[in-house]
This record gives structure tokens, C-alpha cells and sequence, in this order.
């Protein structure tokens, strides 16, 4: 009896112990407000008459960490953005149902909108298992394939669940995500089909992710990565246009002489790698893509489309410390075009689908052209000239991959030019050539989370936009060689 009393006595002591220390849930609160200006003089590339824009770029943002133990947390991200003084919309991300990859934003408009970014509960089930599920971002690598995107007014984010497993050597990521939920559309139906108009489906678009991340590597190789990235769609909206027409959400074809054919179900696989590493004062970093994939025609006797593309994105830089932590750098990119003159081409798309790319410093910092028959070389140099100031000056030289087709323009994409280059030129131009960008910039951190940016772009265009071209407005008529500038200025605060 004494030995059981002193067993309850025991136990009565740990649970009153336990209690004592389990404080419950500990709150971090946090966010960012962030507030940008930028002019830009013809950004519309025009020959005579050039105009200037100027516009403020707001986003603040408010999160909550909502902390049980280091097993249970749960996070959510309130994001404000707003766009004052410009005839665009502010600067989100893709988000409608004609484009693969994003989320929808219902209810939100194009100049002032409240969302919640982010919603997610973390759980780790043990030692070697964790477990996701809700809205968040998500980012491998460089940001090259599947990236937060976060230059823009609103991050990329996805809804979904991700399962980790994580071993000594190696993070094996399984994610699952619904990027387009129409609800009830009708669908696109066979010319044949003698199904009544009226019939609805479930028009959606998944996404599922396999990423394994190697751990302990040798100092040589500081990251290695390897993924698969599978895309789903069912058909969504009217049959594309003859020209440059979207076949489904996000899945671009600029075939120029062939009909196309209303489209159906698709799948679109990306296969892909990143490595990078340094040695003595050299630093590497390789980012490459591979795709495949097919679109069902729906319409009786019409062949499928079948999708096919690359990109690889090589950068190599050398470090001097001793020279206010300088570092000079050398970049090469490059994706894969389409040819729309082709027999047969409206059947067969060869053009780079950039998913979630991060195009910013990729591409240039205005970000005038996006993903997908795009080559740029990237000459740059960083300097430190203390430890809380870094400077900068990049030049791109920016062409087409595929002399073939034309160029992917983003227009404003994160504040920057607001072109009409898509319109300017056509593909029987074969010059390449899209331009030179010159980028100069300068950031100062102030210490408590404010820091300062200044940017500075200037653009000369290249002889791809050639003056008369057939598709060209009249006054684009004398286009070559004209220039553009952009400046920008953003103050930033995290706390």
C-alpha cells in the first residue's frame, strides 16, 4: 500500500510540474510595410511623342505565428496592397483561370484589396516526418521554377498539403496543390457532340510536386536539388485564337499559320535540377528545366497538342573581399521557342512554360520580358562599401531564342515598363535582338528592419522591333532604336 501511495505521489507531482510548464501558446506577431514610387519615361517604346508615368506601389502586410510546441504551429499573413497614380492594375501575381499556376482572387481588385495570403498548420509527426496543410508559399532553388515571387504586390502562394521526410542525407518534399477551382463551367464541347449546352463540370487545375533536397554535401557543392513538377488541367474558357492564342490556363502557343482547334484535358510534366557551390573565390549556381506534356483536342478528327520546352540558367561569379566585399559575375540564360512557321505547328508547342518563375535580376530589373523564347546574357558587379550598404550595376543583352516566333512581354510586372512591345514587331522580323538594359542600384539598411532602395534602368531596343513591321500601329512606325528609362525608389520596413 505505502509503494502505491508513493507511486500516486509521484505521478501527482510530474502532472503538477508538467502543467507548470506548459505555458500554452506562445504569439509572435510580425509584417512589413512597404511603399514604392516609380517613373517611367516611354515605357510604351513609342518614336515621337514619348510620355512619362509615374505611380506609388503600396503593400503592407500582418502575420501572426501562432506557436504550441516545436511540434504544433500555425501561421497567417494579412497582405494589403494598393496602386495610386497608375492606368494598370497593382502588381500581382497571375491569378485568373486563363493562367496556369495561380490562385484565384476572388472579390479582390486591381488597384486597392485585403487577402489572406497565407492560413497554414505545421505539424511534425516525428523525427523524421512533417506534415503541411492550407495556403503558403513555397520556393526551391533560385526561384527559377517555383518561387514565392515576391517582387510583386502579392507573393505567389498555393493551396495544398506537403508532406517532408527528412533523413541525415537527403529532404524528400511530396506537395499536392489546387492552382484554378472554377466551380461549375460549361465545358468546351466535340463539334460532334450531340450533349446539350447546358452540361457543367468541375473545370480545375492540380499540381503535384516531388523535390528531394541532398543534405552534408562536400564544401564544394553547398546545394543539390532535383524535382518533378506535374500539372493537371481540365478545359477552361473558348476556343483560342488563331494567333498567340492560351489553349488553357498558363499553357501559351503563339502559333502564327495554323488553326487551332478547341483543346481539352492537359498535363504539362517539368523535370528539374539545382546546384550551386563555390571554390576558393569562384561561386556557381545551375538551375535547368525540361517539360513534356499533352493537350486532348475536342473536336472530332482534330490532333492533340503535345508540349515540349527547356531552359537552363547558369551563373558563375568571383569574390574580393578585401575590396568592400566586391563580387563580378557573369550570367547565361536560356529558353526554348516555338516554330509558328512550321507545317503543322498549331499542333505542336516547343515554346518554355515558366510556371512560378522569379523573373526579377534575371531578366533585368525593369522585368519587361518574361519566360519563354528568351536569351539573356548578364554582365554585373556588387560592392559593399559598408556592412550595411550594397551597390550595384548589371547589364542584360536580351534576345530571342527562336528567330521564329516572338517574345514573351510581361508589361507591369513588379513597377516595371508598361510596353507595347508584344504589338510593335512581327515574326517575320529574323533579327533577334530585343535590346540592352543597363541596371544601376543601391540599397541601405538603417538598422530596426527600414531599409532604402534606389534603381535606376535604362533600355535601348534592338533591331527585332523593326519600324513598318505588318502588325505595328502607326505610331510605332519608327521604333528602332528608340530608348526608355525607369526610376524607382522604395522604403521598406519589417518588424
Amino acid at each position: 500500500m505505502k509503494k502505491l501511495l508513493a507511486v500516486l505521489a509521484v505521478a501527482t507531482l510530474s502532472g503538477t510540474v508538467a502543467n507548470a510548464q506548459d505555458k500554452g501558446t506562445e504569439f509572435k506577431f510580425g509584417g512589413e510595410l512597404r511603399q514604392r514610387y516609380g517613373l517611367t519615361q516611354n515605357g510604351t517604346f513609342v518614336a515621337k511623342g514619348a510620355h512619362s508615368e509615374q505611380r506609388f506601389e503600396q503593400r503592407n502586410q500582418f502575420h501572426i505565428n501562432a506557436v504550441s510546441s516545436d511540434k504544433l504551429q500555425a501561421y497567417f499573413n494579412l497582405i494589403h496592397t494598393a496602386l495610386w497614380g497608375s492606368n494598370v492594375n497593382v502588381t500581382t501575381n497571375p491569378n485568373s483561370a486563363a493562367t496556369l499556376g495561380a490562385h484565384n482572387t476572388t472579390g479582390l481588385t486591381g488597384l486597392n484589396g485585403v487577402q489572406m495570403s497565407e492560413a497554414w498548420l505545421w505539424w511534425k509527426v516525428s523525427d523524421m516526418v512533417s506534415l503541411k496543410a492550407g495556403r503558403s508559399t513555397a520556393a526551391y532553388g533560385a526561384g527559377l521554377v517555383l518561387s514565392k515571387g515576391d517582387w510583386g504586390g502579392s507573393p505567389n502562394v498555393f493551396d495544398g498539403a506537403l508532406a517532408r521526410f527528412s533523413w541525415d542525407f537527403l529532404d524528400l518534399d511530396f506537395a499536392g496543390a489546387k492552382l484554378v477551382e472554377t466551380g461549375i463551367a460549361t465545358p468546351i464541347l466535340p463539334a460532334t457532340s450531340v450533349a446539350a449546352v447546358s452540361n457543367t463540370t468541375d473545370a480545375e487545375v492540380n499540381a503535384w510536386v516531388l523535390h528531394a533536397s541532398f543534405k552534408n554535401l562536400p564544401d564544394v557543392l553547398k546545394a543539390a536539388d532535383v524535382f518533378v513538377i506535374q500539372v493537371n488541367g481540365d478545359a477552361i474558357g473558348a476556343a483560342p485564337a488563331a494567333n498567340g492564342g492560351s489553349f488553357a490556363p498558363g499553357i501559351s502557343n503563339t502559333a502564327g499559320t495554323s488553326t487551332h482547334t478547341p483543346k481539352g484535358a492537359y498535363n504539362l510534366t517539368t523535370y528539374g535540377a539545382h546546384v550551386k557551390g563555390d571554390v576558393a573565390i569562384i561561386d556557381y549556381r545551375l538551375d535547368l528545366a525540361m517539360q513534356s506534356g499533352k493537350q486532348k483536342t475536342q473536336t472530332a478528327g482534330a490532333a492533340d497538342m503535345s508540349y515540349g520546352g527547356s531552359m537552363y540558367d547558369l551563373e558563375v561569379g568571383a569574390n574580393f573581399p578585401e575590396f568592400m566585399k566586391g563580387r563580378l559575375y557573369a550570367g547565361y540564360h536560356m529558353d526554348s521557342g516555338d516554330d509558328v512557321t512550321a507545317t503543322g505547328s498549331g499542333d505542336k508547342n516547343e515554346e518554355y512554360q515558366p510556371l512560378f518563375a522569379d523573373t526579377y535580376g534575371r531578366v533585368g530589373r525593369a522585368n519587361i520580358f518574361g519566360f519563354g523564347n528568351l536569351t539573356n546574357i548578364r554582365l554585373g558587379l556588387t560592392v559593399a562599401p559598408d556592412e550595411n550598404c550594397v551597390a550595384g550595376i548589371e547589364a542584360n543583352l536580351l534576345s530571342r531564342t527562336s528567330d521564329k516566333s516572338g517574345p514573351t512581354v510581361q508589361g507591369l510586372q513588379g513597377t516595371s515598363f508598361n510596353t507595347n512591345a508584344a504589338a510593335v514587331s512581327a515574326i517575320t522580323n529574323k533579327d533577334k535582338a530585343l535590346g540592352t538594359e543597363i541596371d544601376l542600384w543601391m540599397k541601405h539598411n538603417y538598422g530596426h528592419g527600414f531599409s532604402m532602395l534606389g534603381q535606376f534602368s535604362y533600355v535601348m531596343l534592338g533591331n527585332y522591333f523593326t519600324p513598318g513591321a505588318p502588325t505595328a500601329a502607326a505610331t510605332y512606325a519608327a521604333s528602332v532604336g528608340k530608348n526608355a528609362w525607369q526610376l524607382l525608389a522604395q522604403a521598406q520596413y519589417n518588424f
